[in-house]
């Protein structure tokens, strides 16, 4: 085993149950609000819920691992999220709204690329105190 392994799997040990304990209370509040509140929820969630496990845990060969997913992901679905759970309909008006989060993210990470930099810092001008890595 190389030397620092053994430490990173004890925190990997103790974080795992930390996360599937959060993750499982988000979708018990989820589910109880889609089954007595927002009935039409149930197909954002379901896309939320699988964009979270093919991201972060790279199914498909990482497929879904890309700046399209997570731009769509988190860019285009809290938008119709945020208005269903407010009115529980859908619109055209707010898939347009919703439309553009993506592509103001894109626009963000090639900026940011062309820099060889990505942090809070190019999301968010005049952000301090989170340093920037170099890419």
């Amino acid at each position: 085993m190389e030397q620092g392994t053994e430490c990173v799997s004890k925190k990997y040990r103790r974080v795992v149950p930390l996360c599937q304990q959060a993750i499982s209370m988000a979708y018990l509040i989820a589910i109880y609000y889609m089954i007595f509140c927002v009935p039409l929820l149930w197909v954002v969630a379901l896309l939320e819920g699988f964009f979270v496990f093919a991201y972060n845990l790279e199914w498909f060969g990482g497929k879904f691992h890309k700046d399209l997913c997570f731009a769509f992901s988190w860019g285009f679905l809290p938008v119709p999220a945020g208005y269903i759970m407010q009115t529980n309909e859908v619109t055209l008006g707010v898939l347009a709204i919703a439309v553009a989060g993506p592509e103001h993210f894109l626009r963000i990470v090639n900026q940011g690329a062309e820099l060889g930099v990505f942090c809070a810092q190019c999301l968010v001008p005049g952000l301090k105190g989170i340093p920037c890595g170099s890419g």
